[in-house]
């Protein structure tokens, strides 16, 4: 019987495991993320524009699934109060949600965070997309 328990108690470990624990260590999305960057394209060539520290622009996301934004770059785009972190088609996603308790996401962006540099990108031709770097 134990010889059937530790691999069965490994497997339902490793199936638990949540997406919430993203990057190096379990370090998470939790935190507050400033924008230091953000890029795309109007239709021709790339640009990607440089954030000054001051005034700040951030997110910050709590273990709760909630999302505060501070600074006006940042209020269009990620204007909705509650986050998901899922993963769809082997791609994390980020999902903006209006409520907590909704089904279906209003607006999903792909997501990378390696170390303490996080990388938001909205859906568009263009390659859009937001650069943070973690303070707190």
């Amino acid at each position: 019987m134990s010889n059937i328990f530790f691999p069965l108690f490994s497997i339902m470990c490793l199936i638990s495991c949540s997406n919430n624990h993203l990057g190096p260590a379990g370090s998470g999305i939790e935190g507050v993320w400033r924008l230091y960057e953000y890029g795309g394209s109007p239709g021709y060539g790339y640009y990607v524009v440089a954030v000054p520290g001051q005034p700040l622009q951030s997110l910050t996301f709590n273990k709760k699934g909630a999302v505060n934004t501070q600074g006006d770059q940042l209020n269009g785009v990620f204007a909705f109060p509650f986050y998901r972190v899922v993963t769809v088609q082997d791609e994390l996603k980020i999902e903006f949600l209006a409520d907590k308790k909704q089904e279906s996401a209003v607006n999903y962006m792909r997501l990378e965070i390696v170390g303490d540099t996080m990388h938001i990108r909205p859906t568009c031709f263009e390659g859009c997309h937001y650069s943070f770097v973690r303070i707190r």
